[in-house]
């Protein structure tokens, strides 16, 4: 349970405790703890659905921040106004990385939440799940990419050569001879950035990040940020009213929303 919800449990417990020791009258005691309740029930709920519609307002229109890390290396990250949108998706650049690294160790997002909206932190444990099948890259050539692979490029200084490594040797349906390989791979390599939009090694995580966040939203559907945001798999800055709530709601919840998700696009 959240901090702020234990402290705030804690003061209304001694507020009611306090009604019942100087309200002799028992009724008059129960109403007033009954009053005290419903006004903080209705004091939150009024903070929750004024953080929503903010949220409603806000998310399509402002730069948000993505981060993908584990418990020891911040991997990525990728900044967007429209996710759906690949022209609006700008990889964060390495010495940007280790400024958002060092706003995680010492736990101060001030710097993040000054220049984006939201600032969602994404542990790579989100993706266990997902990941289980790997995911496909469909480009010139479709290739299956486990999750092992996967967690190896991202570790990898050099992850786009890691990538054409993995993939089958071969050049227009044809085995490539061993004395042209590193030419087919330099070549394939230009391909790949060109294709990919690709300005660096460091922009393939940012890309790799994205296929796998869409790979998991298909897969596991909206209610899955919901599931891990409660899991702390997903950490959202600033950690508003609406986000501290989603802590409280319970899964059947989640899952009678998640079901009204595929009535609504198919409309």
């Amino acid at each position: 349970m959240q901090i702020e919800a234990v402290i705030i449990i804690v003061i209304v417990a001694v507020i009611i405790a306090l009604i019942f020791s100087f309200v002799k009258n028992a009724f008059k005691a129960l109403m007033l703890s009954f009053l005290i309740i419903s006004l903080v029930l209705g004091l939150a709920t009024f903070f929750v659905f004024k953080d929503a519609m903010e949220l409603k307002e806000k998310f399509l229109t402002e730069d948000k921040l993505m981060v993908l890390k584990n418990s020891e290396n911040v991997y990525t990250a990728v900044s967007f106004v429209d996710i759906s949108s690949m022209n609006s998706l700008n990889i964060i650049s390495k010495s940007e990385i280790e400024t958002i690294k060092q706003s995680i160790e010492t736990e101060d997002f001030s710097q993040l939440t000054a220049k984006y909206y939201k600032v969602m932190i994404f542990n790579l444990s989100a993706f266990d799940d997902s990941l289980k099948d790997g995911v496909v890259y469909r480009g010139d050539m479709e290739m299956n990419i486990t999750k092992e692979q996967i967690f190896d490029m991202l570790n990898s200084d050099s992850p786009l050569d890691f990538l054409l490594d993995e993939m089958p040797k071969k050049l227009d349906g044809m085995p490539i001879p061993e004395n042209l390989e590193d030419v087919a791979k330099e070549r394939a390599k230009e391909q790949m950035m060109q294709e990919l939009n690709l300005n660096s090694e460091n922009d393939m995580k940012g890309f790799l990040f994205m296929m796998i966040f869409m790979d998991m939203m298909m897969d596991e559907g909206p209610e899955a940020l919901i599931k891990k945001i409660r899991t702390k798999d997903i950490q959202i800055y600033p950690n508003t009213a609406l986000f501290k709530a989603i802590g409280f709601i319970p899964n059947r919840i989640i899952e009678k929303a998640s079901d009204i998700v595929p009535s609504i696009e198919e409309e």
